[in-house]
């Protein structure tokens, strides 16, 4: 998807409506703003994302006037072209990927502060921050999921020791995941547990295989032993595996409206794994070639969004969903660039003038100053 110079001007203007009026696929989509100015209050999830200690999972509760969207607008204009052709070829329009779990990490540095002051800071602090950024949940559970499951299963053997050694288990790991439900601790908690539990699971097994079971008993121990497979497997196995997955970003560029162009140090399986994320236009991140290390981070009042472009895939997926299902999608307007500026080099090069302008200015003030120094001193001297 990197730009030619030869794309339609996507500015909403009349051109590219009657281009549109052409196209054989249409699709009608509504824009948003980013700042709602209707909101008495301006929108903000800083500080609301939690992370659940026993399922691992991470959850931001909706706020008064958020308004859900599927697609990401960086380009400020009227209107979107309803021609899917022109759609697929659009460099400013992205698919938001939830980074659920580095927004929690963002939330969680509210109470931290940086040496040096930067507008940025806090979220460089949450982007350098180790951790995996897909949505999978291999082994971020809490090995309490798999004991609450296997104390009924030793409750079966009516075994009065395994059944108490089983609850004292599970409450010790009740405690020791809520205590380390934190971004410094929670992907440490299947590490640091692992031998007390290895140790627990040999003790059941070998304790229950010299008991006499009955019929009950039998299925009691079966179930206590798949519940402990599951937790080494699914749990710890998995938990090793997906740190392949484990990354950290570095900004490269800040764009306005709080976009950032990163570089990714780690997860090198990751598009062997899921795929490939996408190129971002040249127009957009401001140098070429694109890599599979960097990515399109956006801060949305408070969640991190990473933006992938929209695929042919995913204008054929938004079509059918939107005639098949008469599904409405909604485009959040970021208004990054415009037809004024519409490439970084062009903001870039803007700052650079006005830079320049406001160093000529402090060096007229500081002639003006200078000058007026000089003639206080003659008129002391004069005196």
């Amino acid at each position: 998807m990197i730009a030619t110079g030869n794309e339609p001007d996507p500015s909403g203007d009349s051109r590219w409506t009657a281009e549109s009026a052409c196209g054989s696929r249409q699709i009608d989509l509504e824009r948003v703003p980013l700042k709602d100015p209707e909101l008495e209050e301006p929108l903000s999830f800083m500080g609301t994302s939690s992370r659940q200690p026993i399922t691992g999972r991470i959850w931001t509760p909706d706020q008064p006037g958020f308004q859900d969207f599927a697609i990401v607008d960086l380009y400020q204009r009227k209107s979107l072209p309803s021609d899917l052709d022109l759609l697929m070829k659009d460099p400013y329009l992205f698919k938001p990927v939830p980074m659920l779990t580095r927004t929690w990490i963002y939330h969680e540095t509210l109470h931290k502060v940086t040496k040096k002051f930067d507008e940025n800071g806090m979220i460089k602090d949450a982007l350098c921050e180790v951790c995996t950024d897909c949505d999978v949940n291999h082994g971020q559970w809490s090995p309490v999921m798999a004991l609450l499951v296997m104390a009924m299963g030793a409750s079966f053997t009516a075994d009065l020791f395994i059944f108490g050694i089983t609850v004292c288990m599970t409450t010790i790991m009740m405690a020791v995941t809520v205590a380390m439900n934190n971004m410094r601790w929670y992907c440490l908690v299947r590490g640091t547990t692992f031998l007390p539990r290895l140790a627990f699971y040999i003790l059941v097994a070998m304790w229950l295989t010299g008991s006499d079971l009955n019929g009950v008993g039998v299925v009691g121990f079966a179930f206590s032993a798949v519940c402990a497979l599951v937790d080494l497997g699914r749990g710890d196995l998995a938990r090793l595996m997906m740190r392949q997955l484990n990354c950290r970003w570095e900004i490269v560029h800040c764009l306005p409206n709080r976009v950032y162009v990163c570089y990714r140090t780690g997860a090198a399986v990751y598009e062997k794994w899921y795929g490939s994320r996408g190129g971002v236009s040249e127009l957009v991140c401001g140098f070429s070639p694109w890599t599979k290390e960097h990515g399109l981070i956006a801060d949305f009042h408070g969640i991190l969004l990473e933006l992938r472009p929209m695929t042919k895939e995913d204008w054929n997926a938004v079509y059918e969903a939107s005639f098949g299902y008469d599904q409405k999608f909604t485009v959040l307007a970021m208004n990054v660039f415009n037809h004024v500026l519409p490439s970084l080099s062009s903001i870039w090069e803007a700052e650079e003038r006005r830079r320049q302008a406001d160093q000529e200015l402090q060096e007229q003030r500081n002639r003006a100053k200078a000058i007026q120094e000089v003639g206080k001193k003659k008129t002391r001297g004069a005196d």
